[in-house]
Protein backbone atom coordinates (compact mmCIF):
# COMPACT_ATOMS: atom_id res chain seq x y z
CA UNK A 1 0.00 0.00 0.00
CA UNK A 2 1.65 3.93 -1.04
CA UNK A 3 0.43 6.82 -0.22
CA UNK A 4 -1.45 7.99 2.59
CA UNK A 5 -1.61 4.16 3.66
CA UNK A 6 0.57 2.51 5.90
CA UNK A 7 -0.74 -0.94 6.58
CA UNK A 8 0.83 -3.52 4.45
CA UNK A 9 -1.54 -6.16 2.30
CA UNK A 10 -0.29 -10.08 3.31
CA UNK A 11 -0.67 -12.21 0.39
CA UNK A 12 -1.37 -16.38 0.59
CA UNK A 13 -1.60 -17.67 -2.91
CA UNK A 14 -1.29 -21.24 -4.57
CA UNK A 15 -0.87 -22.61 -7.68
CA UNK A 16 -3.12 -25.37 -9.56
CA UNK A 17 -1.73 -27.92 -11.76
CA UNK A 18 -2.76 -25.72 -14.69
CA UNK A 19 -0.10 -23.11 -13.67
CA UNK A 20 -2.20 -20.74 -12.83
CA UNK A 21 -1.96 -18.50 -9.51
CA UNK A 22 -4.87 -18.20 -7.49
CA UNK A 23 -5.20 -15.77 -4.11
CA UNK A 24 -6.31 -18.24 -1.15
CA UNK A 25 -6.03 -15.55 2.17
CA UNK A 26 -5.28 -11.99 2.26
CA UNK A 27 -4.88 -9.52 5.52
CA UNK A 28 -4.30 -6.00 6.00
CA UNK A 29 -2.25 -5.87 8.93
CA UNK A 30 0.19 -2.70 10.63
CA UNK A 31 3.31 -3.73 9.02
CA UNK A 32 5.46 -7.10 8.35
CA UNK A 33 6.65 -7.38 11.86
CA UNK A 34 6.79 -11.68 13.36
CA UNK A 35 4.03 -10.80 14.61
CA UNK A 36 2.49 -9.78 12.37
CA UNK A 37 3.00 -12.89 10.01
CA UNK A 38 2.80 -14.96 13.17
CA UNK A 39 -1.11 -13.53 13.49
CA UNK A 40 -1.95 -14.01 8.96
CA UNK A 41 -0.01 -17.26 9.32
CA UNK A 42 -2.00 -18.55 12.28
CA UNK A 43 -5.20 -18.04 10.27
CA UNK A 44 -3.56 -19.26 6.88
CA UNK A 45 -2.99 -22.64 9.31
CA UNK A 46 -6.28 -23.02 11.27
CA UNK A 47 -8.89 -21.97 8.36
CA UNK A 48 -7.64 -22.76 4.73
CA UNK A 49 -4.82 -25.39 4.97
CA UNK A 50 -4.70 -27.28 7.95
CA UNK A 51 -3.00 -30.21 6.22
CA UNK A 52 0.69 -31.23 6.73
CA UNK A 53 3.42 -31.31 4.56
CA UNK A 54 2.69 -28.64 2.35
CA UNK A 55 5.36 -26.58 1.14
CA UNK A 56 5.54 -23.16 1.66
CA UNK A 57 7.96 -20.19 -0.46
CA UNK A 58 8.31 -16.64 0.31
CA UNK A 59 11.18 -13.89 0.68
CA UNK A 60 13.52 -13.97 3.24
CA UNK A 61 11.62 -11.27 4.94
CA UNK A 62 12.98 -11.36 8.76
CA UNK A 63 9.32 -11.08 10.04
CA UNK A 64 8.46 -14.36 7.78
CA UNK A 65 11.48 -16.44 8.90
CA UNK A 66 11.14 -15.43 12.56
CA UNK A 67 7.12 -16.04 12.19
CA UNK A 68 8.51 -19.52 11.26
CA UNK A 69 10.96 -20.25 14.14
CA UNK A 70 8.37 -19.25 16.66
CA UNK A 71 7.95 -21.81 19.43
CA UNK A 72 4.77 -23.47 18.88
CA UNK A 73 4.63 -22.40 15.49
CA UNK A 74 2.13 -24.44 13.38
CA UNK A 75 4.51 -24.41 10.81
CA UNK A 76 7.09 -26.38 12.18
CA UNK A 77 6.21 -29.43 9.93
CA UNK A 78 6.06 -27.52 6.89
CA UNK A 79 8.47 -27.40 4.00
CA UNK A 80 9.99 -23.97 3.58
CA UNK A 81 11.46 -23.00 0.56
CA UNK A 82 12.87 -19.12 -0.81
CA UNK A 83 11.34 -17.76 -3.83
CA UNK A 84 13.83 -17.94 -6.41
CA UNK A 85 12.51 -14.58 -8.08
CA UNK A 86 13.54 -13.10 -4.55
CA UNK A 87 17.06 -14.68 -4.14
CA UNK A 88 17.45 -13.30 -7.90
CA UNK A 89 15.90 -10.16 -7.44
CA UNK A 90 18.12 -9.36 -3.89
CA UNK A 91 21.74 -10.66 -5.40
CA UNK A 92 20.80 -8.43 -8.98
CA UNK A 93 20.28 -5.32 -5.70
CA UNK A 94 23.94 -6.11 -4.78
CA UNK A 95 25.56 -7.10 -7.77
CA UNK A 96 24.12 -5.46 -10.31
CA UNK A 97 24.92 -7.17 -13.80
CA UNK A 98 21.69 -8.56 -15.71
CA UNK A 99 23.97 -11.87 -17.34
CA UNK A 100 24.82 -12.70 -13.54
CA UNK A 101 20.62 -12.14 -12.40
CA UNK A 102 20.00 -14.93 -15.30
CA UNK A 103 22.84 -17.54 -14.54
CA UNK A 104 21.33 -17.05 -10.32
CA UNK A 105 17.70 -18.03 -12.11
CA UNK A 106 19.13 -20.63 -14.20
CA UNK A 107 21.10 -22.05 -11.10
CA UNK A 108 17.68 -22.21 -9.16
CA UNK A 109 16.23 -23.98 -11.85
CA UNK A 110 18.50 -26.57 -12.74
CA UNK A 111 17.36 -29.85 -11.55
CA UNK A 112 21.12 -31.93 -11.98
CA UNK A 113 23.64 -31.21 -9.16
CA UNK A 114 26.95 -31.66 -11.60
CA UNK A 115 25.17 -28.88 -13.54
CA UNK A 116 24.50 -26.72 -11.31
CA UNK A 117 27.71 -26.79 -9.70
CA UNK A 118 29.61 -26.13 -13.01
CA UNK A 119 26.99 -22.89 -12.95
CA UNK A 120 28.30 -22.11 -9.68
CA UNK A 121 32.18 -22.23 -10.66
CA UNK A 122 31.60 -20.10 -13.64
CA UNK A 123 29.72 -17.10 -11.68
CA UNK A 124 32.62 -17.50 -8.78
CA UNK A 125 35.22 -16.98 -11.72
CA UNK A 126 33.28 -13.76 -12.54
CA UNK A 127 32.19 -12.53 -9.19
CA UNK A 128 33.67 -14.84 -6.36
CA UNK A 129 31.48 -12.04 -3.52
CA UNK A 130 28.31 -12.81 -5.38
CA UNK A 131 28.92 -16.94 -5.17
CA UNK A 132 29.49 -16.33 -1.92
CA UNK A 133 26.70 -14.94 -1.27
CA UNK A 134 24.20 -17.78 -2.83
CA UNK A 135 26.19 -20.21 -0.96
CA UNK A 136 25.54 -18.53 2.82
CA UNK A 137 21.85 -19.45 1.83
CA UNK A 138 21.44 -23.06 1.98
CA UNK A 139 20.95 -24.95 -1.08
CA UNK A 140 17.71 -26.62 -0.47
CA UNK A 141 16.02 -22.92 0.29
CA UNK A 142 16.35 -22.27 -3.26
CA UNK A 143 17.65 -24.26 -6.17
CA UNK A 144 15.50 -26.71 -7.58
CA UNK A 145 18.70 -29.59 -7.96
CA UNK A 146 18.71 -29.78 -3.45
CA UNK A 147 15.09 -29.40 -2.69
CA UNK A 148 14.19 -33.06 -2.70
CA UNK A 149 11.50 -33.50 -5.39
CA UNK A 150 8.97 -31.15 -3.69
Amino acid sequence: MFGRYTHRLLVAVAQDSGGRILPIAYAITPGESSDDWDFFFSRLRRHVCPQPDICVISDRGAGILAAFDREGSLWQRTDHRYCLRHIASNYYRQYPYKTERRQVTNMGYEMNKDRFYEMLAILQSQNREGADYLCNIRFEQWAQAYDGGL
